[in-house]
């Protein structure tokens, strides 16, 4: 049963990741000369096709980041069940938190790798393993781009948070 939590959870949030994919690449990179040419419901036919067309790679995406959600899971609870030997040894103890870090790391690698895979799937249609592979390659080509918008992306995300928190305080 927490299996199909962890896949159900990243499921939602991937449906709802490829739909707003879908309609801001429906609304931008459509071909309309003419404000009245573009999509009047582009979030609306986003959904569509994302219910039509893409939940095979929502499910496929959804499946890969709960596999390692449950590795991790197991992992932290034989740490939790085996505090007794990690104090006793310390090499025990260290072989966890290295496992515990290098897992949530390749976690949040392949979260972030089948976003962008969401993303091209809705853009054009491929296949979930072909738009991760065409998303490794485009960050790898842009790896500074990316490096920088991240940050950028990192730092108004700090200071929105501290604008809201101030304004409401």
């Amino acid at each position: 049963h927490f299996f199909g939590l962890l896949w159900t959870s990243n499921f939602i949030t991937g449906f709802f990741i490829m739909s707003i994919a879908g309609a801001v690449c429906s609304f931008y990179f459509g071909v309309r000369d003419k404000a009245e040419d573009r999509p009047r419901f582009a979030v609306w036919d986003a959904v569509k096709t994302t219910l039509l067309k893409h939940l095979g790679s929502i499910a496929f995406g959804a499946m890969i980041i709960a596999l390692v959600q449950l590795v991790r899971a197991i992992l932290a609870y034989i740490d939790r069940k085996s505090k007794d030997v990690q104090k006793k040894n310390v090499v025990i103890r260290y072989v966890f938190k290295c496992l515990a870090c290098c897992l949530w790391c390749f976690e949040k690698c392949v979260r972030y790798i089948s976003i962008n895979a969401y993303v091209i799937v809705a853009m054009k249609g491929k296949s979930f393993c072909g738009a991760a592979v065409e998303a490794v390659v485009t960050i790898l080509k842009n790896i500074g781009q990316v490096g920088v918008v991240n940050t950028i992306t990192a730092f108004l995300f700090v200071l929105g948070k501290i604008l809201v928190t101030t304004s409401c305080a």
